[in-house]
């Protein structure tokens, strides 16, 4: 799903930030848990990985699992179900 055999042979320690960002999400969906919590999950992904991040995302949604993203960085909107802004200590919605 996330094509890893690539790296099969290959330590983490050598492993760039992006692809180790995509093998501690690979690591945290084993469990397939109901709510997963992640913090700046596409950090250093290229393109490809971003895209399958968010049908990853979806397939979870549709099997009614929850997914909350921390992160500084919102883009594309649409794709997320509810977004707030945390300032000053407090949350609100946007």
């Amino acid at each position: 799903m996330l094509g890893f055999s690539t790296w099969a042979e290959t330590r983490v320690d050598e492993l760039s930030g992006g692809t180790r960002s995509k093998l501690n999400l690979g690591l945290a969906l084993l469990p397939d848990p109901d709510l997963l919590l992640l913090d700046e999950p596409y950090a250093g992904f290229d393109w490809d990985t971003y895209q399958r991040f968010w049908e990853i995302a979806s397939h979870r949604r549709d099997k009614g699992r929850t997914l909350l993203i921390v992160s500084h960085f919102i883009n594309d909107d649409v794709r997320f179900d509810r977004i707030y802004d945390l300032r000053d200590g407090t949350t609100e919605q946007r």
